[in-house]
């Protein structure tokens, strides 16, 4: 394979997943627009809801957060720290 056959091939190669990172970006802006839009059409009934269901969500990644942190048998409420016990 010659040196010009491979930088041909690299070129394509880097022009397809150039193509494929353009296409997801493109799938991700559109998404995100449409979703966007429809926030902008819901009624002001539809937009609570909306808000619900995100505090909802927050909700079950901080019980995922305190369940590890009562899993690791850390106590949250203890007031020693051990980054600066000991440098007294």
């Amino acid at each position: 394979m010659s040196l010009w056959e491979r930088i041909t091939s690299w070129f394509r190669t880097e022009s397809a997943e150039a193509r494929d990172w353009s296409a997801d970006l493109q799938r991700d802006v559109s998404s995100d627009l449409d979703r966007k839009e429809a926030d902008l059409r819901a009624s002001p009934a539809e937009k609570l809801e909306n808000l619900q269901d995100q505090i909802l969500g927050n909700t079950d990644v901080f019980d995922e957060i305190k369940g590890k942190i009562a899993s690791a048998g850390i106590d949250p409420e203890a007031d020693d720290d051990p980054i600066t016990e000991g440098n007294d």
